[in-house]
């Protein structure tokens, strides 16, 4: 039996992944999204990774369809010149993105490491400082390559 508590989580999941659901129920199928999927696979392969722009991938597409969405309109330009333009803006786009990305995601780490392992490092303060500070390392980047390995979404070609 499903309970409000469910209801609330499966609520809250969508309301946090509404890019990803938009994306999935009306963009998947289009021209323009398997062509920016494409291509931001085949020219930044960890790109929907926290390497790349992670969390951030479904609305960063979303955004590229909706910026770019003035071309299928666009009749007297070739299918090279469309794919010019699309690449080149995917490219400026990208890049601007992942320098933000991140900021954001160090900020993220870092709060999401004292949650995790704030009762450990306590339980551990009586260690000398060095001692602690080996700790310390060993747990965060421990922890940090595990998130910058993580693939919020994937996306179907």
């Amino acid at each position: 039996m499903i309970s409000l508590s469910d209801l609330q989580n499966s609520q809250t999941l969508t309301d946090q992944h509404q890019d990803y659901y938009i994306l999935m129920q009306e963009y998947s199928c289009s021209e323009i999204y398997r062509e920016i999927i494409h291509f931001m696979d085949s020219t930044y392969p960890k790109w929907n990774s926290n390497k790349g722009i992670g969390f951030w991938a479904a609305e960063f597409v979303l955004n590229s369809i909706y910026n770019l969405k003035h071309l299928e309109d666009q009749f007297h330009l070739n299918t090279p010149d469309k794919l010019k333009e699309i690449y080149l803006y995917l490219k400026e786009s990208y890049n601007e993105s992942k320098a933000s990305f991140v900021f954001v995601l160090s900020d993220t780490i870092n709060i999401d490491f004292e949650k995790e392992y704030l009762q450990i490092l306590e339980d551990n303060s009586e260690l000398s400082e060095f001692e602690y500070a080996k700790l310390y390392e060993k747990l965060y980047f421990g922890f940090k390559a595990m998130v910058m390995k993580k693939v919020t979404y994937t996306f179907e070609k």
